[in-house]
């Protein structure tokens, strides 16, 4: 396992990192020896930093599951690991922001069993107008809310001033791309959490030709000039770049199983990459993400042991070789995607 900077924070985390949430399954579904047989696994093979959120395993063990099942576990293996969680925010959250991180951050340092948390994530995104949504993290913050009196920078500033958080960050893929980049250009928080993948590498640079998507508006090089890690999220795309045309039954993420399996026939173009019994779709998948030097954990979502062993051998190979990338430009072009 390689290790890298979390941007100017003085903080040391594995390139691979360990998700914790609905996505993969395991640490809001599965049982609780494979829970823990795949942290010690990670353990072992020198993955440090876990990322969790009061929102994983709402669906399945109600709100903090999936932070109660990591605390559990990091109890029992007696770790002291590199630890993120999030502060969600509903629509009656929004009277008293302050407060409502306070209360958010007790409770989830108490299902975690820490005294303090190592990264702390808003895990709404941000535009120029609050937009009020049902549901966890469903709301968009205002620029305002984030920035302004009383709000999360000024009360995230004051937990790392207590010491119960060292390192404060923000959420970016999906949010307003320009409220972003004022949020970045405040230097208010220290770390920004972003998707970035091969089927959408716009945090990283401009839409490729023949590119389609959403473009989520190239956060990490902003980022990383301001000094600010960078964990790169939903780097198998919720799956379907890890190489199986169904998804793992703990998988429970955004996506429909017709969307995952369509996601997976589109992976096939990358086939040229597999090598059979050497190398996989899912780690030329990870190997991208980690190719960007600015990039500080590439945060890979696990639903068994095999896979948390599969990403971390993809940290010991590298980045990817020219000639891949090259190829990969030439799919971009041909619309593969699509």
């Amino acid at each position: 396992m390689r290790y890298r900077e979390l941007g100017a924070t003085g903080l040391g985390i594995s390139e691979i990192g360990f998700g914790c949430g609905d996505t993969a399954g395991l640490l809001t579904g599965g049982p609780a020896e494979e829970q823990q047989r795949a942290i010690r696994r990670a353990v072992e093979l020198g993955i440090n930093h876990f990322d969790t959120a009061p929102n994983y395993g709402e669906r399945t063990g109600g709100t903090g599951a999936g932070e109660t099942n990591l605390g559990r576990t990091l109890k029992e293996l007696d770790a002291r690991l590199t630890v993120a969680t999030k502060i969600d925010f509903r629509p009656d959250d929004f009277a008293d922001i302050a407060g409502h991180i306070r209360r958010s951050i007790d409770a989830s340092l108490e299902r975690l069993g820490l005294d303090a948390i190592d990264v702390l994530y808003l895990h709404n995104r941000v535009g120029r107008e609050r937009m009020l949504k049902p549901g966890a993290m469903s709301s968009r913050m205002a620029l305002t809310d984030v920035l302004g009196p009383k709000g999360v920078a000024e009360t995230f500033e004051e937990l790392r001033s207590a010491g119960t958080v060292r390192v404060a960050g923000f959420c970016s893929s999906g949010g307003d791309a320009s409220a972003n980049r004022e949020i970045i250009e405040s230097g208010a928080f220290q770390c920004v959490q972003l998707v970035y993948n091969l089927f959408n590498p716009t945090e990283g640079r401009r839409p490729p030709t023949g590119f389609e998507g959403p473009d989520f508006g190239q956060t990490i090089e902003a980022a990383a000039e301001k000094g600010m890690g960078v964990v790169a999220i939903k780097v198998l795309a919720g799956g379907p770049l890890g190489g199986s045309p169904v998804p793992h039954p703990l998988n429970r993420g955004s996506r429909t199983e017709a969307e995952f399996e369509a996601g997976a026939r589109q992976a096939r173009a990358l086939a040229f990459m597999e090598v059979e019994g050497e190398h996989t779709i899912a780690q030329a998948a990870v190997q991208y993400v980690l190719t960007n030097p600015r990039v500080s954990c590439a945060l890979v979502g696990f639903s068994s042991v095999e896979q948390v062993e599969e990403a971390a051998w993809a940290s010991d190979q590298g980045g990817l070789l020219p000639g891949d990338i090259s190829s990969i430009e030439d799919l971009y072009a041909r619309d593969f995607l699509e």
